[in-house]
């Protein structure tokens, strides 16, 4: 091969090299489209993280709400008196009581935090367990019981509405008459003991609490145990939730942004000129109530206790009438309290109508002023506050997962009219 000949093949095998590498600028748009491929991989992998989370934490929510519905229902379920007022020769079977608080869904409808309701309710019932007893703390060891005090109510802790945390307690209180303590201070009796219990009558010391024992408003879970009508103290029952090596034994739920307990009314105004006043969903209370003079076009539904006492102008019905709570005395802490209330104050000794007469409604006189007979209801001393049974109740209970901003409610509905 002459000279000529090899340097020809030399410069086509040097120009074949050079077609087969990458030039600088292809190297840069290759690298630049696989940024983008990169890119798109984690937006789509963080969208998808992102949706994984939420659905982690929406079927996370379900479950707890499940769970405290549940638990809520079966208390309800087995309540071990029905939710109507007694009369005198009725027998003292534990006692319900349903409080509603100041709070309203409305009150929070045009903040910034409207995802915020009713959360001030308060629901205190004895309950029996049909199969497995309840069990809780007594002297250092465990206890049992079939039957129990129990009460739910929400504690709120710090910051605004939105940087506070919301807890959803439940205390359960076993009743067991046949125990005995040396300690002489609720405080520190509740702080790590699981049983009803009341003052001595006459002494310093606490005694166990029986079923009969609770029908008495002095004796149940922080009520005031000297001035009638035994109210329930807010501050005090926000002081009892366990704590120290115990705490959150009772909690039921964190960031309960709801617990709104409503009962049934068939008599109330649903809707007025378009406007919903009952809260059939979750209307919460709007703010044109003062137009109640036109046509109302439908009834029943449930309502907050006193709802009707709280519009402007106020309007009259069972459920929600300001008479109904017009019975020689009132609750100041909570306005609107609905009790099965006692029999004991009727032969307890006391004047608690101050009219100068002891316990007139069992002295065995008729006395004036009342229906024809001896020791009827309406003579008693005093009344029960509402003096309906309830027909049905609906509790609704409103969770925040902070993380997310996802909001979910679950409400139950429980009725009382016998099958």
């Amino acid at each position: 091969m002459n000279m000529l000949a090899r340097s020809s093949k030399i410069r086509r095998s040097r120009s074949s090299c050079s077609r087969n590498g990458l030039t600088l600028i292809e190297l840069m748009i290759a690298v630049a489209l696989t940024l983008v491929i990169v890119a798109a991989m984690i937006r789509a992998f963080t969208a998808s993280s992102d949706q994984i989370g939420l659905g982690r934490a929406q079927m996370d929510m379900h479950n707890k709400l499940r769970m405290v519905t549940e638990t809520l229902r079966n208390d309800l379920q087995n309540a071990t008196c029905t939710p109507r007022p007694r009369g005198l020769s009725d027998e003292r079977s534990g006692y319900f009581e349903y409080v509603e608080g100041d709070e309203v869904d409305g009150d929070h409808a045009t903040t910034d935090n409207s995802f915020i309701g009713d959360h001030d309710d308060i629901l205190s019932l004895t309950v029996r367990s049909e199969d497995v007893p309840f069990r809780g703390r007594f002297n250092g060891g465990f206890v049992e019981s079939y039957l129990a005090e129990v009460t739910w109510w929400v504690v709120h802790e710090g910051g605004d509405d939105y940087g506070g945390n919301f807890r959803l307690y439940r205390r359960v209180l076993l009743i067991r008459p046949d125990l005995t303590t040396t300690l002489t201070d609720f405080s520190t009796f509740y702080r790590s003991n699981d049983i009803s219990v009341r003052r001595e009558v006459g002494g310093p010391g606490l005694v166990m609490n029986s079923l009969e024992d609770l029908a008495d408003r002095r004796n149940r879970f922080c009520h005031d145990t000297g001035t009638f009508p035994n109210e329930l103290i807010p501050g005090l029952l926000d002081s009892r939730p366990l704590t120290g090596i115990y705490e959150g034994e009772d909690l039921m739920l964190d960031n309960c942004v709801a617990f709104d307990i409503k009962v049934f009314s068939p008599d109330a105004p649903v809707i007025v000129n378009g406007n919903y006043l009952a809260e059939t969903s979750d209307y919460g209370y709007l703010t044109d109530q003062t137009n109640l003079g036109g046509i109302t076009t439908d009834y029943g539904g449930y309502v907050d206790l006193g709802f009707g006492d709280r519009l402007t102008p106020p309007i009259s019905g069972s459920w929600f009438a300001d008479e109904a709570y017009d019975n020689g005395y009132s609750f100041s802490s909570f306005p609107y309290t609905y009790c099965t209330w006692s029999a004991t104050y009727e032969s307890d000794g006391e004047d608690q109508d101050n009219d100068g007469e002891i316990d007139e409604g069992v002295d065995g006189i008729d006395n004036p002023g009342s229906d024809p007979g001896i020791d009827e209801n309406n003579e008693r001393e005093t009344q029960p506050p509402c003096p309906w049974p309830i027909r049905s109740m609906q509790v609704s209970i409103r969770m925040i997962e902070k993380k997310t901003n996802l909001v979910l409610q679950k409400s139950i509905k429980e009725s009382f009219v016998p099958n």
